[in-house]
């Protein structure tokens, strides 16, 4: 005849549990929260000529940028009346940089007229063109330049 066979129940101690609630909590900073932040990116600025007057209804577009994806339209709008603009676009998972520029090549209104742009962030003269951190808000102003 078998006798039943009595267990011993594993207690759990508070360090186990406490490693545990840990490990998830780093677990979900590292990967949850990526998928929580807002990805919503915004441009804002104005686009002139040399003379520093406003050009209307230009497009200034936003565009995917780093390996392997770079120059993907992800959105464009059109200049105001006084050159002024502002775009914000909802950046899609799988890009982790963005260009914010003026694309001559078409661009209808100013096609055969610019050759380049000058770009001012936050005021001050750049060379490097014009990074837009996803989920932040980012000034350029453009100033195009004749052929």
């Amino acid at each position: 005849m078998l006798l039943p066979v009595r267990m011993k129940r594993k207690a759990y101690t508070w360090s186990g549990w406490a490693s545990f609630l840990l490990l998830f909590i780093l677990l979900f900073n590292t990967i949850g929260c990526n998928l929580l932040v807002d990805r919503t990116t915004t441009a804002h600025g104005r686009v002139t000529d040399e003379a520093g007057n406003p050009v209307d209804s230009v497009i200034v577009g936003m565009f995917s940028a780093g390996f392997g994806k770079t120059g993907i339209p992800l959105g464009e709008t059109l200049t105001d009346k006084e050159g002024k603009y502002s775009l914000a676009v909802d950046v899609p998972r799988g890009y982790s940089t963005t260009t914010v520029g003026v694309p001559l090549g078409y661009n209808p209104k100013i096609l055969g007229k610019y050759k380049s742009w000058r770009v001012s962030q936050n005021g001050q003269r750049i060379n490097n063109c014009c990074y837009a951190p996803i989920g932040e808000k980012s000034n350029y102003d453009f100033m195009l330049l004749l052929k």
